[in-house]
Formats: structure tokens, C-alpha cells, sequence
């Protein structure tokens, strides 16, 4: 990495990922209060799911009347991607590396 980064770089780098996260989940809200789960649901949901994706999948699967095994099964596979896009080695299985951490981190590293 460049060390001559700082925090300010890093904060103004970061913006469009932020304004990613801030659609998603205004978006997620929308779709999850329209299926019928209530606020609590929905905020302890947005705490504990770390992908976005999964949250739109829970939510269709508890619709759909899927079974608890089968809803976390299709998580497993969703949070996992990374194993499936190619990520190099060095990010595969990090706590807290996700797709957009990993490309902005690459984006620096170059």
C-alpha cells in the first residue's frame, strides 16, 4: 500500500461504497416492510446479516415458506462467494473482507 495515504483519502475513497450501502439499505427496508416484517426485524436483521444479498434472500425464502436449513444453506453460499469469484488467496477467509473492501484494497495496492 502507499503510506502515503491517510485518513482523509481513505474517508473520500470510500464515498461511493457508502452511498452503495446507504441505496441497499433504504432499498432492503422498502422490500422487507412491504413483506411484512416488522422494523425490529427488519434493524436486528440489518445487524446481523453482513450481505446485503442474503437479507433480499431471507426474505423472499421466509415468504416462499422455505425451511430454516434450507434459508441458511442459500446464505452460506452467498456470504462464500469469494471462493467462487477468484479472489486471491490473501483475502479468501479474512473476517471482515467483502467484495467492495477487496476491490478498493486492490485498487490501492496497483
Amino acid at each position: 500500500m502507499n503510506s502515503s495515504l491517510t485518513a482523509k483519502t481513505g474517508m473520500k475513497d470510500t464515498i461511493p461504497t457508502l452511498a452503495g450501502y446507504i441505496g441497499v439499505g433504504l432499498a432492503f427496508g422498502v422490500v422487507a416492510k412491504a413483506a411484512g416484517l416488522s422494523v425490529f426485524v427488519i434493524i436486528l436483521m440489518s445487524v446481523v446479516t453482513y450481505s446485503g444479498a442474503a437479507q433480499f434472500v431471507i426474505v423472499s425464502m421466509l415468504l416462499a415458506g422455505s425451511t430454516f436449513f434450507a434459508i441458511l444453506t442459500s446464505v452460506f453460499f452467498i456470504i462464500n462467494t469469494d471462493v467462487f469469484d477468484g479472489h486471491d488467496s490473501r483475502s479468501l477467509f479474512k473476517p471482515g473482507i467483502n467484495d467492495e473492501k477487496y476491490y478498493l484494497r486492490i485498487s490501492i495496492d496497483r
